[in-house]
């Protein structure tokens, strides 16, 4: 597949999995990691997420994980191939080694703020200060403004390890922010898109890009 050809089918891609995720309550492919667990505190944390797996079959899990890697990354893995095209590198295996590590990161960045939101139900406010904290802080630190710098730069390379290596960036740039949304609710997939446009604009604001709203996430 030519890089037009991969960038359209990403852009679609990104266009589908918003369709697909705000359609949840049609379509329950996205994981239950924002509904209600049943019971609120500390003590009730193992049947809270024991309740959740049994509504989340292994298969939807790890297509919803899929759906919010390609709703809220698409946007941002855009200027990376492009430079990967420039560059005569190969993109699909720059977007092999980058999904290697986004996929498991997500999983696993939405378990942790599933975790502090069960934790919080009784005080869900809680919950939001704990982890709009973290990333405040994380967002000043200076390893951060190197995960962003990395991010800035972009591939040196189109290959597997120049994909995984994009990626760390991007998971170091974007971590603290991406375990927000969850804590919103019935309101995660609104926080998800919001956070997903501040860290596109972030990332394209400090490349000195336009800020055209790009096609995922419209």
């Amino acid at each position: 597949m030519t890089p037009p050809l991969l960038r359209g089918a990403l852009c679609g891609l990104g266009v589908i999995a918003w369709v697909v995720l705000l359609a949840g309550d049609v379509l329950p492919v996205a994981p239950g990691w924002c509904g209600g667990g049943g019971g609120s505190g500390l003590a009730m944390l193992p049947q809270q997420v024991e309740a959740i797996l049994r509504r989340t079959p292994p298969r939807d899990l790890l297509l919803g994980t899929g759906l919010m890697l390609a709703a809220m990354m698409v946007p941002l893995v855009l200027e990376p191939l492009e430079q990967v095209r420039r560059r005569g590198g190969s993109a699909m295996l720059f977007l092999t080694g980058y999904c290697t590590l986004w996929l498991p990161a997500i999983l696993l960045l939405g378990l942790c703020s599933t975790l502090l939101r069960l934790a919080t139900l009784d005080r869900p406010m809680l919950g939001l200060a704990v982890a709009g904290g973290v990333a405040l802080l994380w967002h000043t630190s200076p390893l951060r403004a190197r995960c962003l710098l990395a991010c800035r730069c972009g591939p040196d390379r189109g290959s597997f390890r120049a994909g995984t290596r994009q990626a760390l960036g991007c998971i170091g740039a974007c971590a603290a922010a991406m375990t927000l949304p969850p804590l919103f609710g019935q309101a995660h997939l609104a926080a998800m898109a919001v956070v997903t446009l501040l860290l596109w604009h972030e990332r394209r604001a400090r490349i000195g890009l336009p800020s055209k709203v790009p096609v995922g996430v419209r």
